[in-house]
This record gives structure tokens, C-alpha cells and sequence, in this order.
């Protein structure tokens, strides 16, 4: 599993549209940028490309390139997906955070989890946002502009995961895929002298089985 850290920042200006995950948020400013300027897709977009050792945002989408004038930041992202994938990765989940004083995210966050899931073929469920202010402080603080920290994507070699396209969540394939990660795990944890707890993940036709609590 390879794991990847992305930060962006964007000032917050009049007369542009604010736009973050790919949604429309109703506000007096919006972000300054060369695309639509959506902080958060962006950082998403350089973790993911971090993650799969493949540079960042910048190296493949250049603000000096006329093509990526105004571009919605989710056709990068979902190109960013398609290069990840290339690479023989595939995502498992997006946890972020936003940095605002205002607006306030909350109402848009559903919104925002759907278009990243749907622009890196996620379910919702595997896309976590979350939004917190700094008190005041630092240029998020003043209003001046929008930060988001890209803290965690996960992406799995196709290889090390299991192949469930086109097989319904119970399937054969699926219980063979179970058996054989939880087998794995438990004889790790045999040799590691470890107790633990093995949960199956009935709800996911992604990642069958995980680790609950180790003790």
C-alpha cells in the first residue's frame, strides 16, 4: 500500500466563482487560480500523484498552459485517476481537510464527497472531508484566502487487492479472497505472538476483510 500528502493554497479574491470539490458555493469571493481553482480537488490530486511516485500537479497540469485556463479541477483529477491507475495503483480512500473561516462547509460536504468519488470511480463512503477554521489566525484566519491538507490517500498495487469487477459482493471469487487475507493476517499475527480481531467487512465489495482491533 502506498500512502500520499498533498497541501494547496488559493487566495480568496472578488469576482471569481468559489469553487471547492467540484461544487458551487455561494459566497461574496472566490479562489484565484489558472483553473477553477478548487483547493481541495488539487491537493487530493497531488497526494494521489505522491502516492503513485508520479510528481505533482504542477509537472502534469502547468498554470502556464493555455489548455488548463479555467478547466474544472475535477476532469485533472479524474485524468490524475486514470494516470494512477496506469501505474498499476488503485485508490481506496480519500481522507482531507479544508482550512476556512468562511464559508462554512458543512452544507456542501455531501456534495463534495460525491464528485471526488465519482471522479476517481470511489464509492462515497471511501471519500472523508473534513472542514476546520484557525481561530482567527494566519491568512485562513483573515479571510485572505483557503488551504486544504491532503493528509492520507491510499492506493493498493492491482495485484495486492482483490479483482471484483463484474463479480456480485458475494460471490465466490470474493469468499476465496476473504479466506485467503484473513489466513494471511492470522498467521502474521501468530508469528508477531499478537491477539487479534478479524471483522469481515460485509458492506464493501472493495476490501473484503479488515483489521478491526489488534491487542
Amino acid at each position: 500500500m502506498r500512502t500520499g500528502i498533498g497541501y494547496d493554497v488559493h487566495r480568496l479574491v472578488a469576482g471569481r466563482k468559489l469553487v471547492l470539490g467540484g461544487t458551487d458555493i455561494p459566497y461574496e469571493k472566490g479562489l484565484l487560480g489558472h483553473s477553477d481553482a478548487d483547493v481541495l480537488v488539487h491537493a487530493v490530486c497531488d497526494a494521489l500523484l505522491g502516492a503513485a511516485g508520479l510528481g505533482d500537479i504542477g509537472s502534469h497540469f502547468p498554470d502556464t498552459d493555455p489548455k488548463y485556463k479555467g478547466i474544472s479541477s475535477l476532469t485533472l483529477l479524474a485524468q490524475t485517476s486514470a494516470m494512477v491507475c496506469k501505474k498499476g495503483f488503485s485508490i481506496r480512500n480519500i481522507d482531507t481537510i479544508i482550512f476556512s473561516e468562511a464559508p462554512k462547509i458543512g452544507p456542501y460536504r455531501k456534495s463534495m464527497q460525491e464528485n471526488l468519488a465519482a471522479a476517481v470511480n470511489l464509492d462515497p463512503g471511501c471519500v472523508n472531508i473534513k472542514a476546520t477554521t484557525t481561530e482567527g489566525l494566519g491568512f485562513t484566519g483573515s479571510g485572505e484566502g483557503i488551504a486544504d491538507d491532503q493528509q492520507e490517500v491510499d492506493a493498493l498495487p492491482f495485484d495486492h487487492r482483490p479483482d471484483v469487477d463484474g463479480v456480485e459482493p458475494f460471490g465466490d471469487r470474493l469468499d476465496e479472497d476473504r479466506a485467503a487475507l484473513g489466513d494471511a493476517v492470522e498467521a502474521a499475527a501468530q508469528r508477531m505472538d499478537i491477539d487479534l480481531v478479524l471483522v469481515d467487512d460485509l458492506a464493501s465489495d472493495r476490501y473484503p476483510c479488515r483489521v478491526d482491533a489488534v491487542a
